[in-house]
């Protein structure tokens, strides 16, 4: 259930921003979502195709590593807050911006802060209940070794530090470039003390979702260190509807026309609260 910070929140974001966000979704009139992370997908398929290949390699590596050490490595829940539509969306913008040292807009970190907040604590007692258990920390999704950011203060990482300031830290460091394959060896623990950190459900932030590769292969970095559950929640999913186009053009223009701010959803058990 929505707490009453949470409806504050969610009211700010639909007043502020609610003329451009469009909350994500998993299912569609015409079974073109990809139900495990709300991406575009061909109706022939279940899912998207990057979730096929990411559930086959971790169904290969289950096979392999997974099983020798009796570890499921999969994420045990997904969400995306908002769409950020390729190639020019409002959304996508702020995504970008909000990392520059100087954001064209004030509103970018503000709005990714509140999506953050409205997920992990405003629908706090949802993941909870998804779960079976409390939080026991939060991780951020580093920046990999190819990219400029690498090694260097995110601001990301200040919100999630702002909206969980009672939730321990675990941190990953970064050992290979971006991938689109699972590859659990992309990350480590920077420190093994934050072990102790992994007993409960460990909340693993990114700020975007594009393929699913990088987060979920830190999702399994962290399995294989030994946390009980691990909750992925990515602020943007990151989608082209120029794919869309190929399948039909109007459903791009349905896409921009009927999918818009959903007040009240909470991403983790995918409906909007009925008595918020």
């Amino acid at each position: 259930m929505i707490n009453q910070y949470g409806l504050r929140l969610d009211r700010i974001l639909h007043d502020t921003a609610g003329s451009y966000l469009q909350t994500v979704r998993y299912e569609s009139h015409h079974d073109l979502l990809c139900p495990v992370c709300g991406g575009f997908r061909n109706p022939a398929y279940p899912r998207c195709r990057s979730c096929e290949t990411l559930a086959a390699q971790t169904r290969a590596l289950q096979a392999g590593l997974g099983m020798a050490t009796g570890v499921a490595l999969a994420a045990d829940r997904i969400a995306c807050g908002v769409y950020a539509a390729e190639p020019a969306s409002q959304t996508l913008k702020m995504m970008y911006g909000y990392k520059a040292p100087h954001p064209p807009s004030p509103d970018y970190r503000r709005i990714i802060r509140a999506l953050t907040a409205l997920a992990l604590v405003g629908h706090g007692q949802c993941l909870d209940e998804s779960a079976g258990m409390p939080v026991s920390g939060w991780v951020m999704v580093p920046s990999t070794t190819g990219s400029p950011r690498f090694r260097q203060p995110h601001p990301l990482h200040d919100i999630i530090q702002g909206v969980l300031p009672n939730v321990p830290e675990i941190r990953l460091t970064a050992r290979k470039a971006k991938t689109r394959n699972l590859d659990p060896d992309a990350f480590a623990l920077a420190d093994p003390s934050d072990r102790r950190h992994l007993g409960g459900d460990v909340v693993l932030v990114d700020d975007s979702w594009v393929t699913g590769g990088t987060v979920l292969s830190a999702a399994a970095r962290l399995k294989l260190e030994g946390a009980a559950q691990v909750s992925v929640y990515c602020v943007a999913r990151i989608v082209s509807t120029r794919y869309l186009d190929t399948i039909n053009p109007a459903y791009t223009r349905a896409f921009h026309r009927k999918i818009n701010y959903i007040s009240a959803y909470c991403p983790w058990h995918r409906h909007t609260e009925p008595d918020a």
